[in-house]
């Protein structure tokens, strides 16, 4: 039997997949099963975008990414996949950033151990000094890696804080993990 989640999932693709293929369809409006420069530019300008010639061969290149001047479904599916993705990671540094300035209660642009501690201790989970100093060394980053020797650290101390780009980085990281 499959799990309800995965039927969820499938069903929530299924969904995106036939609103795409719809989206496509409006693109292609001779029904040839690809999109031709002029189609594109005449969708275009229906939801009133009218690029430039140069702009237009910009994006149909971008697009046409076998480059025999078609665009396909997959072609099309691909790029706005890519644009979904990108608009979803944008939303979530968003909400990631709403919440490091919720926990950065001095406004500095860092968080201290004291200041990640009680954003941890708000969401009800117990954490010691030692172990938030911990976690606070291994989300600030020395040349894009975690500070991870004596030499890095100054005493077990966190020098100056974490950053958003630090903070950030170390959650993207281990969130599928």
């Amino acid at each position: 039997m499959i799990p309800e989640s995965d039927l969820e999932s499938k069903a929530v693709y299924d969904q995106q997949l036939s609103e795409l293929k719809q989206a496509f369809g409006a693109f292609d409006t001779d029904g040839s099963g690809t999109i031709a420069k002029d189609e594109l530019q005449a969708c275009l300008n229906k939801m009133g975008v009218h690029p430039t010639p140069a702009e237009l061969d910009h994006l149909y290149q971008s697009m046409d990414k076998d480059g025999d001047g078609v665009i396909t479904f997959q072609e099309f599916l691909t790029v706005m996949t890519d644009e979904f993705e990108e608009a979803e990671l944008e939303h979530e540094l968003e909400e990631m950033k709403q919440f490091f300035t919720m926990m950065d209660k001095d406004g500095s642009g860092r968080l201290s151990p004291e200041e990640l501690k009680n954003a941890i201790s708000a969401m009800g989970v117990s954490i010691r000094d030692d172990e938030c100093r911990y976690l606070c060394q291994q989300m600030i980053m020395k040349g894009g890696q975690p500070l991870s020797s004596p030499d890095d650290q100054e005493g077990g101390e966190v020098p100056q804080g974490i950053s958003f780009n630090d903070f950030a980085t170390f959650l993207l990281k281990y969130e599928d993990h």
